[in-house]
Parts: structure tokens; C-alpha cells; sequence
């Protein structure tokens, strides 16, 4: 296990330069004609910048962001409950073969899985419900997660 926490300045430092797989969604990003995106391309310049200077790269924080970031315990707690498990809390890791690669789930489940909380608004989560479709980002994440892990 990794004894870093998540979002503690010492897990910040950890990840400088590193592809995370919350961010494989901005990697994956196409732009017109399946030409590279500009999301992709402002990611690449993030981490260039964080391995040249070797200092995190500033992110922000939006009212859905902290509200999830806020959620996630409660989340937990009733996962938990429903599956009858205990979630072990993992700083992350980075991909055993692929440099600069890394990955950070929510939780662990003993050797058999991870878990991946998504604290969505009432209003985001309802449309969710409603069309059934898991944003492409959040698959990759999980893919990203599930190659790391195995």
C-alpha cells in the first residue's frame, strides 16, 4: 500500500510530471478531423512545464469539484455498507512498465479491485440515471487504473 496521502502536498510532489488517469480523458481529447485537441496539447505543455521546473503545475477547484472532493467519504462509507467490504485508501502508484505514467484510485478492495467515486450534483447524477452513458473520460480513468493495478 501506498502510505502517501491523496491530495496532501507530499502526493502533489510525487506526481509532477506524471500522466495521471484522472487526466487520460485530456491524452484521449481529438479535435476536428481527429486531429490532436487543443485539450491534449495544453495537457502535454502542463507536464513539460512541471518536469522542467519540477514544481506542480496550479489547477483549480470549481463548486462540482468540491463538492465531490466533500462527498467522497459519505460515498464510501455507503459502498461499503452495501457491499459488505472494507475500502483501503492507496496514495497510488506509478505503471510498473510505463514511465511517467501514474495512477491514483479512490480506493482499493482488498487484492480483488479498486473503486472510483463520482460525487456528481443532484442534477448531474440524475442525468446519468437518465441516459444510462458513463462519460467517456471517466472510462478511460478506469482503464487507466485497471492497466496499473491489474
Amino acid at each position: 500500500m501506498s502510505d502517501i496521502v491523496q491530495r496532501s502536498d507530499d502526493w502533489f510532489v510525487k506526481r509532477i510530471g506524471f500522466c495521471g488517469c484522472s487526466r487520460l480523458g485530456d491524452v484521449m481529447a481529438q479535435g476536428r478531423n481527429g486531429a490532436p485537441s487543443a485539450t491534449r496539447r495544453n495537457y502535454l505543455g502542463e507536464l513539460l512545464c512541471e518536469r522542467l521546473t519540477g514544481k506542480h503545475a496550479e489547477g483549480f477547484t470549481t463548486k462540482e469539484m468540491q463538492w465531490g472532493i466533500d462527498n467522497e467519504p459519505l460515498a464510501k462509507a455507503e459502498y461499503e455498507a452495501r457491499m459488505g467490504v472494507m475500502l483501503q485508501d492507496h496514495g497510488g502508484m506509478e505503471h510498473p512498465e510505463i514511465k511517467w505514467w501514474w495512477g491514483s484510485p479512490d480506493s482499493l478492495v482488498g487484492d480483488d479491485g479498486g473503486v472510483e467515486i463520482k460525487c456528481k450534483t443532484t442534477m448531474n447524477h440524475l442525468d446519468t440515471m437518465m441516459s444510462g452513458k458513463i462519460d467517456t473520460a471517466h472510462l478511460y480513468q478506469i482503464t487507466g487504473y485497471v492497466e496499473i493495478f491489474g
